[in-house]
């Protein structure tokens, strides 16, 4: 008798062992890699994974690892990211990359047929809108952005505009263009410049050749060289009106736009210092946390990360799951306000124009 207790004391043992280790499994943090551009001495990539490591730590969320993964926006690099990513068995990524590395991203994925949840931060590819896929977007996209800046330009009436249009982000500023010029009410010239390899001489005798008196500089993913451009007109023009996109709002264009900034707007994802009590009270806290001013991305990601624990808060897991909490909800309250996705995972928000960009950092 001693022994057959011995023998299901011993079976309830091994029963409530497994149990205790299946549920520490079930505990074990969903990993969420971040996909950027981490290059040393940059701080574009590490404001974005600082910004996903920041909501955990002032939320003191334990059921999330973020994991950085750098592609340095190259997208040949992104595709092997992404078989990296995959073989972690990491099946929810946050991006923060150019649109054409978005899209290289995007075929790989369809092609895989992978179930991965895609947060993406920074891309406004028109080619991503209105699709149904596993990419969710909490910017606006080219369409909606570059529709702002013309309404903008064509109610200043500024005169002789010339576009610098940056050939390296095809992704993003051949439709970026295209919509432009619906919105646009006068004659255009367009002054197509790698920003990788731009020649200042160069670009100075097209500058002057082209007779301009107002500029817009068609150039994302942070290419901070567009400020150096900037310059450079105002030497030409010192009183040229100049317009920069979104995607150049970080604090490296203070040094290279100098005090071209003055008399140049910058269109914005949220509003300006001084207006907003929850981004101002973000970016300070930043500052205070990692010592330096965040890009704007760093804001699109905290939200993403947000609005992923509050569907793991809600119990899901799956990407498919997460997806469809995102798309259920009417609105989705953040820390930054609130956001509504479309049944494809588009957002629509506002967007706000910067006058005075060096406060901004």
């Amino acid at each position: 008798m001693a022994m057959r207790w011995i023998k299901i004391t011993l079976v309830m043992l091994g029963l409530i062992m497994a149990v205790a280790l299946s549920g520490c499994g079930n505990d074990a943090p969903v990993k969420v890699a971040v996909m950027t551009k981490l290059d040393t001495g940059s701080i574009v990539g590490i404001s974005e994974v600082d910004g996903a490591r920041f909501f955990l730590e002032q939320n003191n969320i334990q059921n999330i690892e973020i994991i950085p993964f750098d592609d340095a926006w190259d997208p040949e690099k992104t595709k092997e990211v992404y078989q990296e990513i995959r073989a972690q068995g990491i099946d929810i990524i946050v991006t923060s990359h150019t649109s054409t590395c978005s899209l290289a991203l995007k075929e790989l994925v369809d092609a895989e047929g992978d179930e991965v949840l895609i947060f993406n931060t920074g891309a406004t590819s028109d080619k991503l809108s209105g699709q149904d896929d596993m990419f969710i977007r909490n910017v606006v996209d080219v369409h909606t952005e570059q529709r702002f800046i013309a309404e903008a330009i064509n109610a200043a009436a500024w005169p002789k505009l010339l576009i610098v249009r940056d050939i390296d982000n095809a992704g993003y500023v051949d439709p970026a263009l295209t919509y432009f010029k619906q919105y646009y009410r006068a004659p255009v010239q367009v002054l197509d410049v790698s920003m990788k390899k731009m020649q200042m001489e160069e670009l100075r005798s097209q500058l002057t050749a082209s007779g301009f008196q107002s500029l817009y500089l068609l150039v994302g993913g942070y290419q901070t060289n567009a400020g150096a451009v900037a310059q450079l007109a105002r030497t030409l023009v010192p009183d040229c009106p100049i317009m920069y996109t979104p995607w150049l709002k970080t604090p490296t264009i203070i040094e290279t736009a100098g005090t071209s900034l003055s008399g140049s707007l910058m269109p914005a994802h949220y509003p300006p210092r001084g207006t907003d009590a929850a981004i101002d009270a973000y970016v300070d806290a930043f500052k205070n946390r990692y010592g330096y001013s965040p890009t704007f991305i760093s804001l699109n990601v905290y939200q993403a990360i947000e609005i992923l624990q509050q569907g793991l808060d809600a119990g899901l897991r799956s990407p498919a799951e997460l997806k469809q909490f995102v798309l259920e909800q009417d609105s989705i309250e953040t820390t930054f306000g609130k956001i509504s996705f479309d049944e494809y995972g588009d957002s629509q928000s506002p967007l706000y124009f910067i006058t005075d960009i060096a406060k901004e950092f």
